[in-house]
């Protein structure tokens, strides 16, 4: 039983699970939405992209760090199967997260080029 507790706040704690994280996001959320219904200028563009090129970031990031723990848990624990398995999935979703971040910065990008006109 401790084991388990231990391997679920191990888990937690890698996830960034806490509220200062979720407080945090929240503010962006708020943030980015602001930035967004007030673009005009190439410069707010610009802005937004930067920001979704941060988002982009963390998320290869968090990608990164979840095949290693998948790795980890493969060699440590290759008696607990669904452990990887959940590390690779949670890499898959992270790095099509970054996709798509990457591919919104790209779009705020081009209107900046489009505003300047």
């Amino acid at each position: 039983m401790k084991r388990l507790l231990l391997l679920c706040s191990l888990v937690a704690l890698a996830l960034g699970v806490g509220s200062t994280t979720l407080s945090s996001a929240w503010g962006q959320e708020q943030d980015i939405d602001d930035m967004i219904a007030k673009a005009k200028s190439p410069a707010d563009h610009e802005a937004i992209a930067a920001y979704y090129d941060k988002e982009a970031t963390e998320a290869e990031a968090k990608a990164e760090q979840h095949k290693k723990m998948a790795d980890t848990y493969t060699k440590l624990r290759p008696d607990y199967k669904p452990l990887p398995g959940h590390c690779r999935a949670e890499a898959k979703y992270y790095e099509g997260i970054a996709t798509e971040n990457r591919a919104l910065a790209a779009a705020h990008r081009k209107m900046a080029k489009v505003e300047a006109k």
